[in-house]
């Protein structure tokens, strides 16, 4: 009877592990808020400029490069999760424009799956128990 218990439990526990595992919680979250935390003061460029949803005057030189940044979940919120893979997304856009002789990234947008959401305010953000995940598009202008 106590096997049967213990193997119910284990059961149990798996079953409510692998639907929490599985979760993947859609959130919108300001880029403001993201680019005024202590943690952009720290990684980003302040050389390379950022325009979100919008372009800028200037050369293209890269038009609708993607990046898509994912980092660990877990022990923390969803909203810090979600800005950490936000600010190293940008980051990461501000590299390839360094790379490519570029002072502006611009029409910055939010591109999960290959599916555009336009914000000049927010970023979308698909968190789960273990991986948050960021993809953004821009354009490097010079």
């Amino acid at each position: 009877m106590n096997r049967l218990k213990s193997l119910s439990c284990a059961v149990l526990v798996l079953a409510l592990s692998n639907s929490t595992l599985a979760r993947d919680t859609l959130h919108y979250y300001s880029i403001q808020e993201a680019l005024n935390s202590p943690d952009a003061a720290k990684v980003l460029d302040k050389n390379i400029k950022l325009y979100f949803n919008h372009g800028v005057d200037g050369e293209v030189v890269g038009k609708n490069l993607v990046t898509n940044r994912k980092t660990s979940a877990f022990a923390k919120s969803d909203e810090k999760a979600c800005r950490w893979a936000f600010l190293s997304g940008v980051k990461s856009l501000q590299a390839r424009a360094k790379k490519m002789k570029a002072s502006k990234v611009a029409n910055i947008h939010s591109f999960h799956k290959k599916t555009p959401y336009y914000s000049s305010t927010k970023y979308e953000c698909h968190a789960g128990a273990m991986i948050a995940r960021v993809a953004l598009r821009g354009d490097m202008v010079k």
